[in-house]
């Protein structure tokens, strides 16, 4: 019989959380190539740390949400989502009463998508 004390538990689950960490901060970098070189190794870690702590305070426990929470940092290139105007909108959201957590997810999913379809429209005109 093979006994796993609860030390050796521990060095398994941070080896885990480090592992994932490691592969989530490579997604980043390969979906949001121009903010994860704006931001450097050492700056992506930063704001995956910082937007874990943020979705929590915001009500995003499941770890997919939290992590769809930080693909919107990096999308926007936004490390402090709502605190702009240009994402006050992510407030409204977030404040909706009575709403799980899953459906404001998608909510701020698709708003993002309209605003990043309409920087996108800026800059043809633009050019």
């Amino acid at each position: 019989m093979l006994i796993i004390r609860n030390n050796q538990v521990q060095v398994l689950e941070e080896d885990l959380q480090k592992r994932h960490h490691d592969v989530f901060s490579e997604i980043l970098q390969k979906c949001c190539p121009e903010t994860a070189e704006a931001l450097g190794s050492k700056g992506v870690n930063e704001w995956i740390l910082a937007g874990r702590e943020a979705a929590a305070q915001k009500g995003f426990l499941a770890s997919v949400n939290v992590e769809r929470y930080i693909h919107l940092m990096f999308l926007l290139n936004e490390r402090d989502l709502g605190e702009s105007p240009q994402t006050a909108w992510v407030t409204t959201i977030l404040g909706w009463p009575d709403v799980d957590e899953d459906y404001k997810m998608e909510a701020l999913e698709k708003r993002a998508q309209a605003e990043m379809i309409a920087r996108l429209q800026q800059q043809i005109i633009k050019d």
